[in-house]
């Protein structure tokens, strides 16, 4: 059920599609021309990541464009935050009176004597779920084309299929879903909100806290990445919960609500915004 609103609000909603596209655009501007991420780093050619597309040069050009697809960039964005580890350290360092939140950041990371651009150890959330990590194994699955596109919000395009696939339509990626289904309510949070009727699949998601804290730390509306975040990982992933779960973590929101509610109401904020606009205008 999810996954169909997803598709409907997200993605089959071309104003609202194309505004999440270009928000993840302006962090990758920000991420190059700011934090100095090398650009080739957002290529990756990690085939167990479905939506990497190879390190050829040339495709810079594409992910650094509004045809790139949601997923292509999240997926860019995580390569370039492994690939520069500490630049964002540093750039926390360098920045530490911009906003409250960088200074937080900085007084937690001077707390803990923590050198790092990682923002888990600051959530209890993701703290508790690191109880259960090393019990997990990260292994590929191999899982058809013809499956995938009945579980994904956005189809794959073609450069991603091209690199993706192997002759016979076949992926072997990495799925949190498959790797979490068996442990995840083993964890007391995870447990009470599956108790309270929420759909769980991979527990809180720590994917989601990186991205929301890039978010923070450039003053951009982690909502905004949020609505992001479910095109790229609900339902094989996550569920809608698991990343309103990581924005409680961060305090950005105090509560759990209706996941689909949850997404209307951060759709028709986008959309008003736009009418304001338009009025002002004229």
């Amino acid at each position: 059920m999810e996954l169909e609103f997803i598709k409907t609000l997200l993605v089959n909603d071309t104003y609202i599609y194309r505004y999440l596209n270009s928000f993840l655009l302006d962090l990758m501007y920000k991420l190059r021309d700011i934090v100095l991420y090398d650009p080739v780093t957002f290529l990756s050619d990690d085939t167990s990541e479905l939506h990497n597309i190879g390190t050829n040069e040339n495709l810079v050009f594409y992910i650094f464009s509004t045809v790139s697809t949601v997923s292509e960039k999240l997926t860019a964005i995580n390569n370039a935050f492994l690939q520069n580890k500490l630049k964002l350290y540093q750039f926390i360092l360098e920045n530490k009176n911009t906003n409250q939140y960088i200074y937080t950041r900085f007084q937690k990371l001077h707390e803990y004597g923590i050198k790092t651009d990682s923002v888990g150890f600051m959530c209890p959330g993701y703290l508790e779920k690191r109880t259960i990590l090393k019990e997990i194994k990260y292994k590929p699955s191999a899982i058809s084309y013809n499956y995938l596109k009945h579980h994904l919000a956005e189809d794959l395009s073609d450069i991603n299929k091209s690199f993706i696939l192997d002759n016979n339509n076949i992926v072997n990626v990495t799925i949190g879903s498959y790797i979490f289904k068996d442990i995840v309510l083993t964890l007391p949070m995870m447990k009470y909100y599956s108790d309270l009727g929420y759909e769980i699949t991979s527990g809180l998601s720590g994917h989601s806290l990186t991205y929301l804290d890039m978010a923070l730390l450039f003053n951009m509306s982690p909502y905004t990445m949020a609505l992001c975040l479910c095109i790229k990982l609900v339902p094989l992933h996550h569920s809608i919960v698991e990343i309103m779960m990581s924005m409680m973590d961060l305090n950005i929101i105090d509560k759990i609500i209706n996941p689909i509610h949850f997404l209307e109401k951060e759709c028709q904020k986008i959309k008003n915004a736009k009418n304001i606009e338009n009025t002002i205008n004229g």
